[in-house]
């Protein structure tokens, strides 16, 4: 059923209702994730699967998705040889946030401790609003009622983001011309800068696109990544399991690679059963376009 709907038919749910919630927010549908079928949608779902996340710019990013989770481990490393305690909600955050932002705008962001701990509670605080915000949408009546007592902290949620966004944007326009590889918002700013392109997007589409990358691939990583190691942990069994599959596979003189993830489908598994338990996003409501 999920590939039917998904892949065969999918262009048949991809309509998005309009909802008084999300609509009054300041980027109202531009982000990619809400926005209604169009030529808007169209056109950014086009650029993800020809330049975004092309096969040559997944491989360009290889270097960087290898050189994160090995900062983060060698930071654990360190921290258990000392015996010092270690936020791991913090510096999965800073995991996260470092591999997002080095795929999207070549840099890293979260180094001092401080602004990990902001965009951590940044995120806690947009998927707590977005649930609220997505069962006010899914009950139509209480829209209204839920824009009423949400509305005003969904609004500076937003605005927190986009200050951070711009900064970002700027720092990223200001050394675009040092770098001899051309990364995510490069492709973005020369799309939002082509005036034959087919849908001209402006500024506030370029942000929304980057808030959705952000809260996908900084939220939602790093909540899917605790709620893991806390199953494992609470069950030492599956825990073990894993790591016997991880040692003969892999074994024990380097790190696990992307390439061995096919060969690892108890450890695909445990992840799967994590996501089902404790799902990272809301629901975003859909309706059909078409009868299938």
């Amino acid at each position: 059923m999920a590939n039917e709907i998904f892949k065969i038919h999918d262009l048949a749910f991809a309509e998005r209702p309009s909802f008084p919630f999300s609509d009054k927010l300041p980027y109202g549908s531009s982000g990619f994730f809400v926005a209604p079928y169009g030529d808007q949608w169209r056109f950014i779902k086009k650029l993800c699967m020809t330049e975004l996340l092309s096969a040559k710019q997944v491989e360009k990013s290889r270097v960087a998705r290898h050189e994160e989770p090995v900062r983060f481990l060698l930071k654990v490393l360190e921290s258990a040889k000392k015996n010092q305690t270690l936020d791991m909600s913090v510096e999965i955050m800073k995991l996260t946030n470092n591999s997002t932002f080095r795929l999207a705008m070549s840099m890293r962001s979260l180094d001092e401790p401080h602004e990990a701990e902001r965009i951590r509670k940044l995120v806690k605080e947009s998927n707590e609003v977005g649930a609220k915000a997505c069962l006010g949408d899914m009950f139509g009546p209480l829209s209204k009622l839920a824009f009423w007592l949400y509305g005003q902290r969904a609004i500076d949620v937003t605005l927190k983001y986009d200050e951070i966004l711009e900064r970002f944007l700027k720092q990223h326009e200001e050394i675009s011309n040092e770098r001899e590889n051309e990364d995510l918002m490069d492709l973005l700013l020369k799309a939002y800068r082509d005036d034959k392109s087919e849908f001209k997007i402006n500024r506030i589409h370029l942000k929304a696109f980057l808030l959705d990358l952000f809260l996908a691939g900084v939220g939602t990583s790093a909540e899917v990544t605790l709620w893991t190691l806390a199953e494992l942990i609470n069950n030492p069994a599956v825990f073990n399991k894993v790591r016997e599959e991880i040692k003969y596979v892999v074994g024990n003189t380097r790190l696990v690679d992307e390439s061995d993830v096919p060969s690892l489908p108890y450890l695909q598994a445990v992840i799967k059963k994590a996501l089902r338990l404790h799902p990272a996003l809301p629901v975003v409501v859909r309706e059909y376009r078409e009868a299938c």
